[in-house]
């Protein structure tokens, strides 16, 4: 319920409660409330939170207080330390920005100082190791993707561009020897009306900033679960020219650091002694406005 349809922490506590309390009864009707079922019951408690991170449904990600004029992002941490107006400037002898970071809310007669707006990015490094945890995902990752030697192009490996890249070490970056994993992304970038498609109405728009993995069969690059979803870019209007670099500098340093370095997982579903994995990213999907 949290999840699927944004029901209140508080609320989900009240369900989980009254869950355990039908289940309770259920079982005593039944005479099959033993001291076994009273432990199980009672294991299931009442913080969704503790179930929502016990079971993995919200993923790993860092949290950005967004200027709501130029964009610009402000890690939030527990102390809230972030500005109270935004200080970037477009060039060093520019203007700050000075957009408002934050507003008070109150809750239950209690004034609060929130942050005026959110951007959450999705950790790569931490998805790519929960993707590779999956069963057979990696012998579909470590497909072979050498271009057809009669010269047909059926996929985007058949071209030439993907086996030309070097790595940092300036040697062939899709070097499959089995030694480690070589991954090659796409990126896609594209706004969207979150009310939905209507003349009439509300225009409004947000961004969705999405990576596909080229490496996996092409009947399993779009499907939802394989995609990469790298965050959603806040309305109600899009950031325009430069503004976009202040949300794409997480992406940038990660994968920065998976082309020159690498990262180690310790343990993936194949390789239980651990697995090395580099990643670049080629091509760029979007549309001219987009570009």
């Amino acid at each position: 319920m949290l999840v699927i349809s944004g029901v209140l922490e508080s609320t989900c506590g009240f369900l989980l409660k009254g869950f355990s309390l039908v289940a309770e009864l259920c079982l005593s009707q039944t005479k099959a409330l033993t001291d076994q079922s009273r432990r199980l019951l009672h294991g299931i408690g009442t913080d969704s939170r503790c179930i929502i991170r016990s079971l993995k449904l919200t993923p790993d990600a860092h949290l950005y207080v967004c200027c709501p004029k130029c964009f610009a992002c402000y890690p939030q941490t527990s102390d809230d330390s972030y500005p109270d107006k935004c200080i970037y400037k477009k060039t060093p002898s520019s203007k700050e920005c000075g957009r408002k970071l934050r507003k008070v809310q109150k809750i239950k007669q209690t004034e609060h100082s929130v942050p005026v707006r959110h951007f959450i990015y999705h950790k790569f490094k931490e998805w790519l190791g929960e993707i590779l945890c999956q069963p057979g995902m990696e012998d579909m990752l470590d497909r072979d993707v050498s271009p057809n030697k009669d010269g047909t192009m059926q996929d985007i490996w058949d071209t030439l561009g993907l086996h030309d890249l070097v790595g940092a070490d300036r040697k062939p970056f899709m070097c499959q020897d089995g030694s480690e994993g070589r991954y090659i992304f796409s990126f896609c970038m594209d706004g969207l009306n979150p009310f939905q498609l209507k003349q009439a109405g509300k225009k409004a728009s947000v961004v969705g900033m999405y990576m596909i993995c080229l490496n996996l069969p092409p009947e399993e690059q779009y499907k939802l679960e394989n995609m990469f979803l790298v965050g959603i870019i806040p309305g109600p209007h899009e950031p325009k020219k430069e503004e976009i670099n202040h949300l794409l500098s997480p992406l940038i340093d990660n994968l920065i650091d998976s082309y020159c370095h690498g990262v180690w997982y310790s343990c993936i579903q194949t390789y239980k002694r651990g697995w090395y994995a580099q990643c670049v990213l080629v091509p760029v999907v979007c549309d001219t406005p987009a570009a």
